[in-house]
């Protein structure tokens, strides 16, 4: 199994989606590649990260000032 191949079934790993020896596959190599079991545990941990994001309160001046930063950037989009 390549590690490209094993990126691109991320997801539907995490998921639970892979038939079982395609998920057995992966187990395997996770197993056996740092690299991609460290890109497996930092994309497990995205969900808790935005959660955090999302529970701090932006101070209102900090969420004018990037309103207005994003909508400069943004008119020639």
């Amino acid at each position: 199994m390549s590690c490209k191949h094993s990126i691109d079934k991320l997801v539907e790993y995490l998921d639970g989606t892979l038939a079982p020896e395609e998920q057995r596959a992966l187990d395997r190599h996770f197993k056996l590649c740092p690299p991609c079991l460290d890109l497996l545990r930092k994309y497990r941990a995205v969900p808790k990260l935005c959660q955090r994001a999302l529970a701090d309160e932006v101070p209102e001046e900090t969420a004018g000032r990037l309103t207005s930063f994003l909508r400069a950037k943004c008119k020639g989009c």
